[in-house]
């Protein structure tokens, strides 16, 4: 070059000719009388740390089937300055989470850092959530419970359901609480709740309760006689009756009555009588006690067909005198009015023979 030539030495974008000053893109060179140039010829620094672009605040995706765990994938986008002066330029990308790697339920953070081969660094991050959308699953349900109780309250035990989750996380409730108290007669429907920590439930476990109160078995009317019953909240109080011109094949109570789920007899003390189950038939020929009839003949004979709805409303009122007789218990009848009349009587003829 000629003497007081002038060369100018440029850098690509991104770089410098000198390291503490990034402006710095060009040096001008002058050819001095030496035929030496003022000045070393610069060399090009990159100072530009590469352009990272991750995807957006924040991406969402769901559980993977009976996992508490979830698989996104996503793309990172990275230039550097260095590709325009070397195609071959390498640019190392780093990330604490790898796109489609199995993440928890929640949010997880994800960092990215992306390094140029000057060592120029950039890092961009993003939360990924895993949404968990799947319902706890029944493992265990119990049946219908259906009892018979003496006791007008009772506690009902059954056993404890069982709930899975993906999450590995249930919390259970239910409308009613094992060993609580149920009133008796009743029936009941019991709903468990299974929810996980994202909110989903499962309401597909119920079961029902039937509690019944204990009763008597009600014996089929005495042959050639009548059964003459009313039922004060499921408990009957009965009065077997025989035709005229027929007894009982043993001596009978006054009163059949069931209580928790027995019968139970009522009689006058000087009157006896067998405790025999079932009540005993009407025959010709056979001759209870004289103080059985001469007490009970008003009561426990009538006269006609059983099967004949006019004789059926004489036995009726003949059972009605005895419940309210004045030396049976009120308890029978003229403490429950509303369920001891006439109308509520029931009469089951036996059959002839």
């Amino acid at each position: 070059m000629r003497f007081s030539s002038v060369c100018t030495f440029s850098c690509p974008d991104g770089f410098t000719t000198d390291v503490t000053a990034p402006q710095k893109a060009s040096r001008s060179l002058t050819c001095q009388l030496t035929g030496e140039w003022d000045a070393q010829a610069p060399q090009c620094h990159d100072y530009q740390s590469p352009t990272l672009s991750c995807p957006g605040p924040h991406i969402i995706g769901d559980t993977t089937k009976g996992k508490a765990t979830g698989k996104v994938s996503w793309n990172i986008q990275v230039t550097d300055n260095s590709v325009i002066v070397d195609p071959n330029a390498e640019i190392n990308v780093y990330s604490t989470h790898q796109p489609s790697q199995e993440l928890p339920i929640g949010a997880t953070g994800v960092q990215v850092t992306a390094r140029d081969f000057t060592g120029n660094t950039a890092t961009c991050s993003f939360m990924v959530y895993i949404k968990d959308i799947e319902a706890p699953i029944i493992k265990q349900c119990p049946g219908d419970i259906v009892r018979e109780e003496e006791d007008r309250e009772v506690r009902v035990h059954w056993t404890r359901p069982v709930f899975s989750d993906n999450s590995g996380s249930v919390a259970v409730v239910s409308n009613r609480q094992i060993g609580e108290l149920f009133a008796v007669p009743g029936t009941y429907q019991i709903v468990y709740t299974a929810s996980d920590l994202s909110n989903n439930q499962n309401k597909n476990c119920s079961f029902r309760i039937t509690l019944k109160k204990k009763t008597c078995p009600l014996y089929p009317p005495p042959k050639n006689g009548a059964l003459a019953c009313v039922s004060n909240g499921g408990d009957n109080t009965c009065a077997v009756m025989c035709q005229t011109g027929t007894d009982f094949e043993f001596n009978v109570p006054l009163l059949y009555f069931c209580s928790a789920g027995q019968w139970n007899f009522y009689s006058l003390p000087h009157m006896s009588f067998s405790s025999t189950l079932p009540w005993p038939n009407c025959t010709a020929g056979v001759n209870p006690s004289s103080s059985i009839k001469s007490w009970s003949e008003q009561y426990h004979y009538f006269d006609g067909d059983a099967h004949d709805l006019n004789v059926q409303v004489s036995i009726k009122d003949k059972f009605y005198q005895l419940l309210t007789a004045p030396y049976v218990p009120p308890f029978f009848c003229l403490f429950n009015p509303s369920s001891c009349s006439q109308q509520d009587i029931f009469v089951s003829p036996g059959i002839k023979g």
